[in-house]
């Protein structure tokens, strides 16, 4: 596939011929000489421009009588834009004509859509072609500059691509190539991703899913950089999207199961500027008094020039979500608790979030292969969760209640400061190497209370800080030996400290990790349709909670194949392994009350958990995927009950998880303009510990019909969502996610480059489970939360963008990532 303008004359050249192309692979000038062979005539390939001659046209311009010669020169000169966006079009075809359209003269425009041209002869007229528009021919203005429309013609070819399909196949990747038709309907990078088979972008949670993966990391060109700047690019920069299944090296410690790297068009300089506004209303009345449920302005920048390129990114928002929680909980032969029905229905568990993020960076080329960089990023924010339930209380023994109330409420503060240096060369054709240097600093400040009025009266207070500094070194080599072998080798190595205290001073862990990773891969591609990547990471993990201290050797073994059976049908099987780090709530002994009787209380002693994933993906025709999947856990990380001393607590501990899954998957276009998809996922999940077992089953489902129009910019979406799933824990499970349906409406208006985007979730239930669950039983502990999901229904969201770029930037280049530090999920995941 290749971005390559291409000039050529309508009058001469039948843009509706079918040519068919060699099946195997070959390069620009042989494609381009197999074509005019077959058309008749030459070509011209100038920079990233290629101009093509039918033999038609050559010999109607040898042809032509030699007109009169002028007395001095004429000097033509315009700008050539689009009559749609307004943008500049680079390199487009000029012709000037005499009175019998015979060509006296052929130039180009430049790189901001601009052209001079000097002609001894007088023109009648002026020709202006270019590939996807309808060709103007016009009286040329000769006392000054003028401005030319050219209007896009749905006839000609959206896109030039030369190879045999849009879906490339590799070892632990696919490629995809953007079309114009692809950009249809969309305003931003994740838009874009709906598009792509097996991968889906939820506009409402605004979650990125790669199969049944969401721990997802974007890329831009192999490299890494705000999030956030990523997901607001432009379609109109992308050029190709890969979807990594199976990452390999660092990314295994940073706990991505699948990378989307966003490939750019090249070589050309400008801005781009976008301004957005995220806002979700609840038109139900579902919301308690906060209508407007969630607001998120946000600004994009970027900027090339010569060597250097600069970005940024500045977002804030705030969020306001009221639900309705019911819960019953029995402490074995001491207490159960009852919500009292008869209290009311106001929403009583009452969610409220304030923040921003900011990020810079800025890289210099210090030759075509060679770059420095530098990024910045600041976040934080306040959110605060206020529980209020009326219960009803009963004693063993004891015929009749008591009424109580009790509120709880979370207040949390966060800061997050984060800087990377990078370097990135390629030394020789075959060797490249790469570097990078982080330093994350994170703060919190944690406010507990607990109070509990009626019968029985008691009151707790916790206040806690709690920092993180860490620190994390990259350095990796790529040999490309030849087309079919390569070697990938690197080290990474980590230092990370968490320290909680609380007001008084009182410390309730310092901890210290230190990880030294090496690993090696070689890439073997044997024939045509087999392709082989194996190799391992080795690392060795220190850890020190101040109270013990243990290392630890974690191997982690990857070997992934592709097969290509025949041309309609891909098989992609392989074995990884990647790593979970326990995060600073989950690691902390402090104490936070939950009610009267139960305690949260972190666990210093957790171990880091080494999951295995054995996959095989069978895909047919580019439409269909039938996925089975084990992973296996042997030390996952779960929430766990237990009683000692006569207190109950809530803590955390290593547990073995199993987890079987089959997916299918459906892409299928119906005419030009509508698309259906559909995911299903059947799913069983095992915990155990000890004779402790736990076992679960469920299905999952994602379903779409997509429509755009291309004359009136017009796009509507209808979703059906069933991905309210059991999250599997060793004493009973958590829902998460939601079900729903959804309705979307989009319009561009791409003269003043401004989107608009409208979705309506209607208050249907059919097919919609709004009872998000929680169910723990331990022998000694019970509890049944239910968790109201009715603030969903009749929700409205609006995401409005505004752009404003000339040209396209250049790639911004940054790999290296700190991996945020994770509070404990909301069970709304806004």
């Amino acid at each position: 596939i290749t971005s390559y303008t291409i000039a050529f004359n309508h009058t001469y050249i039948d843009t509706l011929q079918v040519v068919k192309l060699p099946d195997q692979e070959e390069t620009l000038e042989n494609l381009f000489s197999f074509l005019v062979d077959q058309i008749g005539g030459s070509y011209k390939i100038s920079s990233n421009h290629i101009m093509l001659l039918s033999e038609q046209e050559i010999k109607a311009t040898y042809q032509q009588r030699i007109p009169e010669v002028l007395a001095e020169p004429v000097t033509i000169e315009g700008v050539v834009k689009d009559s749609v966006t307004f943008q500049p079009l680079v390199y487009a075809t000029i012709c000037l004509l005499d009175e019998e359209d015979k060509i006296l003269k052929v130039g180009v425009t430049d790189d901001e859509g601009t052209f001079s041209i000097e002609s001894i002869h007088q023109p009648v007229s002026l020709r202006i072609s270019y590939i996807g528009y309808s060709t103007l021919q016009v009286v040329p203005e000769v006392s000054e500059p003028a401005v030319y429309i050219l209007s896009p013609d749905s006839r000609l070819i959206e896109d030039v691509i030369v190879t045999a399909g849009e879906v490339t196949y590799q070892i632990d990747r696919n490629s995809y190539q953007v079309t114009a038709k692809m950009r249809e309907g969309t305003s931003t990078a994740v838009e874009l991703l709906n598009k792509i088979h097996d991968v889906r972008f939820n506009p409402v949670t605004q979650e990125i899913k790669v199969g049944t993966e969401t721990a997802v990391l974007l890329l831009i060109d192999g490299l890494q950089q705000s999030q956030e700047y990523i997901r607001s690019i432009s379609p109109d920069r992308i050029q190709q999207i890969e979807i990594v299944h199976a990452p390999t090296g660092r990314y295994l410690s940073e706990g991505y199961s699948a990378i989307i790297n966003f490939k750019l068009k090249k070589d050309y300089t400008g801005y781009d500027l976008n301004l957005t506004n995220f806002l979700i209303m609840n038109a139900g009345g579902n919301n308690g008094d906060d209508w407007v449920m969630m607001e998120q302005p946000s600004l994009n920048f970027s900027y090339t020039k010569d060597k250097w390129n600069i970005y940024g990114f500045g977002g804030w928002g705030r969020s306001r979500w009221n639900t309705m929680v019911s819960k019953e909980v029995e402490y074995k032969d001491l207490l159960s608790f009852i919500t009292d029905d008869s209290a009311g229905s106001e929403p009583n568990n009452l969610y409220k979030y304030q923040g921003g993020a900011f990020s810079a960076g800025t890289n210099y080329r210090l030759k075509p292969d060679h770059v420095l960089s530098a990024e910045v990023g600041y976040e934080y924010n306040t959110n605060s969760t206020e529980d209020i339930f009326a219960f009803r209380t009963y004693a063993p023994g004891k015929n009749s209640y008591e009424k109580i109330n009790n509120q709880t409420l979370n207040d949390l503060k966060e800061k997050n400061y984060v800087g990377t240096f990078y370097y990135k060369g390629k030394f020789t054709e075959t060797f490249e190497l790469y570097s990078d240097l982080s330093y994350n600093y994170y703060s919190t400040d944690i406010h507990n209370h607990f109070s509990q009025q009626g019968a029985t009266k008691y009151q707790q207070q916790n206040e806690y800080r709690g920092n993180k500094n860490q620190l994390i070194f990259n350095l990796e080599g790529t040999w490309t030996f030849s087309p079919k072998l390569s070697f990938n080798s690197g080290y990474m190595g980590a230092w990370r400290n968490y320290l909680s205290k609380n007001t008084e001073g009182k410390t309730f862990l310092d901890y210290d990790e230190i990880r030294n990773k090496l690993f090696a891969y070689v890439s073997f591609t044997p024939d045509e349709k087999l392709q082989v990547k194996a190799g391992t990471g080795v690392e060795y993990l220190y850890t020190d909670n101040n109270q013990s201290h243990a290392g630890r050797w974690n191997w982690q073994p990857y070997l992934q194949m592709n097969y290509k059976i025949n041309p309609w049908i891909n098989m992609n099987a392989g074995y990884i392994t990647d790593i979970r780090y326990p995060s600073l709530y989950q690691l902390s002994s402090l104490n936070t009350a939950i009610d009267s009787i139960l305690t949260q209380r972190g666990n210093p002693d957790l171990k880091s958990a080494l999951r295995h994933t054995v996959t095989m993906r069978v895909t047919f025709w580019d439409r269909v995927i039938i996925s089975p999947v084990f992973k296996y856990t042997p030390e996952r990380i779960s929430d766990y009950y237990r009683q000692e001393n006569g207190e109950f607590y809530r803590t955390f501990e290593n547990i073995n998880m199993k987890q079987y899954i089959l997916r299918t998957a459906l892409e299928q276009p119906i005419g030009r303009s509508l698309n259906f998809s559909a995911n299903l996922y059947i799913y069983k999940d095992i915990a155990s510990l000890g004779t402790l077992k736990h076992a679960d089953t469920g299905f999952l489902m994602d379903t779409e019909l997509d429509y755009y129009n291309q004359k009136i910019h017009l796009g509507a979406t209808v979703n059906y969502t069933r991905m309210l799933e059991r999250s599997m824990m060793l004493q009973g499970y958590q829902m998460i996610n939601s079900d729903g349906w959804y309705v979307n409406v989009v319009k561009q208006f791409p003269k003043q480059n401004l989107t608009i985007r409208l979705s309506w979730v209607p208050p249907l239930d059919v097919g919609v489970r709004r009872d998000q669950e929680k169910w723990v039983n331990t022998g000694f502990y019970k509890e049944s939360t239910i968790h109201r999901q009715d603030v969903y229904k009749n929700m409205i969201l609006l995401n409005v963008g505004l752009r404003f770029r000339k040209g396209q930037v250049k790639t911004n280049n940054k790999q290296s990532q700190i991996e945020r530090e994770e509070r404990e999920k909301q069970l709304i995941g806004f």
